[in-house]
């Protein structure tokens, strides 16, 4: 939305999450449309911001998976 949005994680994941080194979540974002490109920022036990590159401002959709390094 406007080129920034929050990701929240389930709880169960948030959970699973405690205490972890937050450098050891790895998150892979894929947009779904025209845009500067995305960036995650922001990485918390509870989700994460995903921000267009460039101040972008573009409403598009984007995937994304979360990867946890043991």
């Amino acid at each position: 939305s406007n080129g920034t949005t929050f990701i929240t994680f389930d709880a169960e994941l948030s959970k699973a999450l405690t205490g972890m080194d937050i450098t050891k979540v790895i998150i892979f974002i894929q947009p779904e449309g025209d845009c500067n490109g995305l960036f995650v920022e922001n990485k918390s036990m509870n989700g994460f911001d995903v921000k267009e590159l460039l101040d972008g401002k573009s409403n598009i959709n984007f995937t994304y998976s979360v990867i946890i390094r043991k």
